[in-house]
């Protein structure tokens, strides 16, 4: 007969659960936005496309994080 599980004891969450932390939704358009940012001519629609399409955010999210991160406020 195998050991029970102790049904009092908390189940593992977060990395105790062996998952990793994901990064946020900020710290990956924070990525693409230098990483755009680099390309001389990358206009502004173009990084908030990017933010749409590879962050996952809504377009007027999208608009917000470019202003918090252009304005240097994403830390």
């Amino acid at each position: 007969m195998s050991p029970q599980p102790d049904a009092d004891a908390p189940s593992p969450t977060g990395s105790e659960a062996g998952l990793a932390a994901s990064p946020t939704k900020m710290s990956q358009a924070v990525d693409v936005y230098r990483r755009m940012s680099r390309k001389k001519g990358t206009r502004r629609k173009e990084i908030v496309a990017a933010f749409i399409e590879e962050v996952g955010l809504m377009k007027a999210g999208a608009a917000t994080y470019y202003q918090i991160i252009k304005k240097g406020r994403s830390s």
